[in-house]
């Protein structure tokens, strides 16, 4: 029988294997040479700091003692900087989701949101009641949600689109490493966490982001679709409608 002390090592030392793993893979992606960062990010000291350490010493400690955020780090990041750093957030991610103090909470969700084809955790059937949800208590900024939802160019200008393009065979493997541990994220958000395990497979094109949908789903967002430009139609422009109906009935239903 297993004590609890030879567990804690037997995790501990599985954890540095799936970390040594994520490194290996991305080995080769070297600091990039541009700025790697956008003007945009709040933190101007952010580049600077981590263009002065090894990747491999961002650990845990090193995040707490310098005061970092790194849950967002890949939505502001170049695709370049991206391959850099993914192993190292990976590697914080997995500590956390195996660390019961949770340093960053949703790590995992915003390497999920930057990577997967589904850039939502919600399912499509619940879009409508939540987007009434926002009417009725805070306003609603409905073109955010046919921008979001609908801009088929938006996974390749913001997503990770680009980043999957750009991925190694090895790399992939690391990436399905760590996304076999992330359990609770993938019993509490199966489409977002689905929709970039099939990409990595090679199951679902990169940015194909709705004809592998179960069938429910894809009767949803037609559903979403028909309710946006009904009844928000007059917040909507020209281009907006346009592109709703062309992903609309680019939606097969058999």
């Amino acid at each position: 029988m297993v004590n609890s002390s030879e567990y804690e090592l037997k995790k501990k030392n599985h954890i540095n294997e799936c970390i040594d793993t994520f490194f290996d893979a991305f080995e080769k992606r070297t600091m990039p040479r541009e700025p790697f960062l956008s003007p945009t990010y709040g933190d101007p000291n952010l580049e600077p700091l981590l263009r002065s350490v090894d990747r491999r010493s961002i650990t845990p400690d090193f995040v707490d003692e310098m005061n970092l955020y790194p849950d967002d780090w890949m939505a502001f990041m170049t695709n370049e900087g991206r391959l850099h750093y993914l192993p190292v957030v990976m590697s914080l991610s997995l500590q956390d989701l195996c660390d019961t103090g949770e340093r960053y909470g949703v790590l995992d969700i915003s390497i999920y949101s930057n990577l997967s084809p589904w850039p939502f955790e919600s399912s499509p059937h619940e879009w409508k009641e939540g987007l009434l949800f926002e009417k009725k208590h805070f306003g609603t900024y409905v073109n955010r949600h046919a921008d979001w939802l609908f801009d088929e160019d938006f996974y390749f200008r913001h997503g990770g689109g680009n980043l999957l393009l750009s991925l190694e065979p090895q790399e992939k493997h690391a990436l399905k490493v760590y996304v076999s541990h992330c359990t609770d994220t993938c019993s509490q958000h199966p489409l977002f966490v689905y929709g970039i395990y099939e990409t990595l497979e090679g199951r679902i094109d990169v940015g194909d982001g709705y004809s592998w949908l179960p069938k429910h789903e894809k009767i949803a967002v037609v559903d979403f679709i028909d309710f946006l430009t009904v009844e928000f139609r007059d917040r909507l422009s020209e281009e907006d409608v346009n592109r709703l109906l062309k992903v609309r009935d680019s939606i097969e239903i058999s």
